[in-house]
Formats: C-alpha cells, sequence, structure tokens
C-alpha cells in the first residue's frame, strides 16, 4: 500500500509540472503570483500521507537550484494558496499539492516557488510540509547547468539518450523523436504469487480512482508512452519474474486539452542484456487529471 502511494503521488507532483497554472494579482497590495494545484485523494490513511511527504521531499530536493523546508510562508504566498484552493473548491478530507509561484517585480537570475501538502480538516488547511525551492528562470536546476554536465550542441543533437541529470529526476526527453514525459518504476517484489500480483492490481486501481477522472484499462501503449516506461526500468537491474508498479506521463502536446498519467503493474518476462529492453505482461490504467 505504501509503494502505491508513493507512486500516486509521484503522479500528482509530475502532473504539477506539466499543469495549466493560474495568476493571481492584487495591485493594490503588490501581490502576483502564479498557482497550480493538485489533488492527491480524500481521507488518505496515515501511511499514505507519510509516503506522499517522503515523495514531495525527494522531488523538490531533484527539481531546484536548492530547497530547505520552511515553517513559514510570506503574506503573498499564503494568499495564494487560499485564493488556489477556494477555486479548487478544497473540501474536508482532500489533500492537494500546491505550488505558488511568485512574479519576480525585478528581472533576477532566478526565481523560487513553494510547494506544500496540505489536507483541509474542518474548513481549515493543515500543513503537512511546505518547501521553498529556487529554480533558475528556464526551469531547468542548476546541476544541469553545471558546466560538467553539459554537452557540446553537436554531440546533444546526435544523441537521442536521455541525459543523466533527466533521468535523475525522472523526466525523460528524447529529441529524434519528440517523445518527453516523466516515468518511474518501483520494484514490488520478484516471482511474486498471483495472489500477491492481484492484490497490487486491486490497491492501484483503488488508489487511481482517488487522483481523478474514473480510470480506464489500457490494452496496448502509444510509442511514446512505451519508449518512458523503458527508460524508467533501465534505471533497475531486471530479471525474469521481477514484478514493478510504473507511473508514465507523457507531457501534453500542443493543442492537448489536459494530461493524463498510467499506473501501470508488470511482471518482466524477457530482458535483452545487449539492447537493454525488455519484454513484460502488465495490468495499466489511465486517468484523466
Amino acid at each position: 500500500m505504501k509503494k502505491i502511494a508513493a507512486i500516486l503521488c509521484f503522479s500528482v507532483l509530475a502532473a504539477v509540472a506539466f499543469a495549466q497554472k493560474k495568476t493571481y494579482i492584487d495591485k493594490e497590495k503588490g501581490y502576483n503570483v502564479i498557482t497550480e494545484v493538485s489533488y492527491v485523494g480524500a481521507n488518505l490513511p496515515e501511511d499514505g500521507i507519510s509516503e506522499c511527504r517522503t515523495t514531495l521531499y525527494n522531488w523538490n530536493m531533484e527539481t531546484g537550484v536548492s530547497s530547505k523546508q520552511v515553517k513559514r510562508i510570506t503574506r503573498e504566498v499564503d494568499w495564494g494558496m487560499k485564493r488556489a484552493l477556494a477555486d479548487a473548491k478544497a473540501g474536508n478530507g482532500q489533500t492537494f499539492v500546491v505550488r505558488i509561484t511568485p512574479v519576480p517585480a525585478d528581472e533576477r537570475a532566478t526565481i523560487y516557488y513553494v510547494t506544500a501538502l496540505i489536507t483541509v480538516n474542518d474548513s481549515k488547511y493543515e500543513f503537512w510540509d511546505v518547501y521553498e525551492t529556487v529554480m533558475n528562470l528556464d526551469g531547468t536546476s542548476a546541476v544541469a547547468q553545471k558546466p560538467e554536465n553539459q554537452k557540446p550542441a553537436g554531440k546533444q543533437a546526435a544523441n537521442s539518450q536521455p541525459t543523466e541529470q533527466q533521468q535523475d529526476s525522472g523526466v525523460f526527453y528524447d529529441q529524434k523523436t519528440g517523445y518527453k514525459g516523466r516515468a518511474t518504476a518501483t520494484k514490488a517484489g520478484a516471482n511474486l504469487s498471483k495472489e500477491a500480483v492481484s492484490k497490487l492490481k486491486a490497491e492501484m486501481l483503488s488508489f487511481s480512482k482517488k487522483g481523478g477522472a474514473e480510470p480506464v484499462e489500457v490494452q496496448r501503449f502509444t510509442k511514446e508512452e512505451s519508449w518512458l516506461l523503458q527508460q524508467a526500468l533501465k534505471k533497475h537491474k531486471l530479471a525474469v519474474g521481477d514484478t514493478f508498479i510504473a507511473t508514465v506521463i507523457p507531457e501534453p502536446k500542443q493543442g492537448a486539452s489536459g494530461f493524463y498519467s498510467l499506473v501501470v503493474v508488470l511482471t518482466i518476462a524477457k530482458t535483452d542484456a545487449q539492447k537493454k529492453s525488455c519484454s513484460y505482461s502488465f495490468t495499466a490504467y489511465k486517468t484523466l487529471q
């Protein structure tokens, strides 16, 4: 159950990166913030909240130049969060991930955003964790911008494989095909019984129903979805009989109405060491966010 909760929270955090943004401005107070709100679920168990907190911590540490946990937020950020949650019609027992980015008044090299895991209780907001993360204006982390992590333009264009920094953050991009998105895979066990795999699938479906619209079972993956999933699996040493829980979130294409997430339970059937690929049996559900 904990692994399912972590996968769900990852899908929410990845969705935040691709979500449509809202801007709120109060000229009188001088407030100007960009907000992003994603629904995690309702009445989450204690272990589910714990896993979401861990996932939120790791996500902030991976995506920013620097990130720190804070106990207080500015009035501007607090105002933006309340506006965003009010517009989201947040109800009692519901948990959200909220990201607030204050728009700088002057031209600076970096900006920062505040990410919070919040549950509504008795019409009040319970803040589980709040992080302040510094980002570059182009949205990339400082690690990726360091000279030792950059490659000459010519070599980059010729290389369609994800960079090490992309892999570490769970973001994958193929310049040749244009495939781009987030993907993660967590090993659930080796040579699991049919009953254990069935239980994982049931838990996955249950959590998927809490994360957005009614999930739809998927029989086949698109080429992009399959590629993203393979990139996440490549981070593991694969063996026949291994079972994984995975999430795939392709970046919405231009003109798309929104984004979606795939939650997958798969078992490795065959591996190809030379091609660094594998085949697998799977059950997958697609949820529109």
